[in-house]
């Protein structure tokens, strides 16, 4: 189901519907009068339904789920278009129906809905059906189908190297892009705001990475908190030049992510202690408890821990709370203090004690060398 929210986060962002549900019991009252009339979809088979002006939907069968797709245009609906018989059959009034989002042939939908039943089901495993609605038999939905491979090919190279260069936190090349990145050489030009052309790119930027973070082990709590930020943040970009930027900025942080919280080919064991100390990092922890988390005794747990981890449980607590602590510091606003106990340890001289260990200067001195 992962990939199929994931699918539906991004189809919000364009204005495009995706219902979810066990049976065929759509909210929308047209396509349940459609299902009603249609053979409806087999398992891997995927139905495309063209209803009146051109309005299409999207229907396939997953994991015990119906899913619906829709509605949406592939030619933007004026308002000479809409008549009696499309309100009365669609429902609403004229503003909700020109509201309803056009598909563009070099847009973002189609690769985003073959990436969708690729991941479901595996390339070519899976078939597609046209089921028209009888009031337009000979309507064509293949229209779908006509865009510049070229251009696609190009983009799906350059997003390959981006995501493999995250996956292998590899700073230095995403160093050299801040430079150089130009999201306008990349974005789809889905319609005539080049900035929400941009920020619609980045929206399926961020699924891609954040699906990748997901693949190379990152625990999905982590993930979904990076995404949610990001999400947010390109959603409140007002220039292309904004978007390029928080754009890098994406790529970087993902890498960091896999970077620190990559745990793929940990055992299930070590997982849930790493996810219990990096919940939990600022509470007092005891070896006690985390044993209990992992089903392990002390003793094993600890050996596991250092076998896999190269350090001991709490060697791993008192660094991830000194990497937490140097955010605080970056604060000038924060007290050492302050930053000491908001990161688990019970006094400032004990923190200092550890910073200086790990870091090889204090907490001030290292504040001192950050602001120079």
């Amino acid at each position: 189901m992962d990939i199929l929210n994931y699918t539906k986060e991004v189809l919000s962002h364009l204005m495009i519907n995706m219902e979810i549900r066990k049976d065929y019991d759509f909210t929308n009252p047209h396509i349940r009068a459609i299902c009603h009339r249609i053979e409806l979809p087999k398992e891997r088979e995927i139905v495309r339904i063209v209803s009146s002006f051109d309005v299409k939907f999207i229907i396939f069968r997953y994991d015990e789920n119906v899913v619906l797709i829709g509605p949406f245009l592939t030619e933007y609906l004026t308002e000479g278009d809409i008549d009696e018989s499309l309100l009365s059959e669609l429902g609403g009034d004229k503003h909700q129906l020109m509201s309803i989002p056009v598909v563009l042939s070099s847009g973002l939908f189609r690769p985003l809905m073959m990436t969708l039943f690729d991941n479901l089901w595996g390339k070519g495993n899976y078939t597609w059906r046209g089921e028209d609605d009888k009031k337009n038999l000979n309507v064509n939905f293949e229209g779908l189908a006509s865009y510049n491979a070229d251009e696609i090919s190009k983009r799906y190279k350059q997003e390959s190297r981006l995501l493999d260069a995250v996956r292998r936190c590899d700073f230095e090349y995403l160093t050299r892009l801040s430079t150089s990145f130009d999201i306008n050489e990349s974005v789809e030009k889905r319609n005539k705001n080049p900035v929400r052309n941009t920020q619609n790119y980045s929206i399926i930027m961020n699924t891609l990475l954040r699906k990748t973070a997901y693949d190379e082990g990152v625990a999905a709590v982590y993930v979904d908190r990076l995404s949610s930020s990001f999400g947010k943040k390109i959603e409140s970009l007002s220039t292309s030049l904004a978007v390029s930027k928080i754009m890098v900025e994406m790529l970087t942080e993902y890498a960091y992510l896999i970077r620190d919280y990559s745990w793929s080919g940990y055992p299930e064991a070590i997982k849930s202690v790493l996810f219990v100390i990096d919940s939990r990092y600022k509470e007092h922890l005891t070896l006690d408890e985390l044993s209990r988390s992992a089903g392990l005794s002390r003793s094993y747990l600890s050996r596991l821990f250092g076998k896999v981890m190269g350090k001991s449980v709490f060697e791993y607590i008192n660094e991830l709370r000194i990497e937490k602590s140097l955010l605080l510091l970056k604060n000038p606003d924060v007290t050492i203090s302050q930053a000491a106990i908001e990161c688990g340890f019970e006094d400032q001289a004990y923190y200092t004690r550890i910073f200086k260990r790990i870091k090889g200067v204090t907490p001030t001195e290292w504040r001192m060398e950050y602001k120079r």
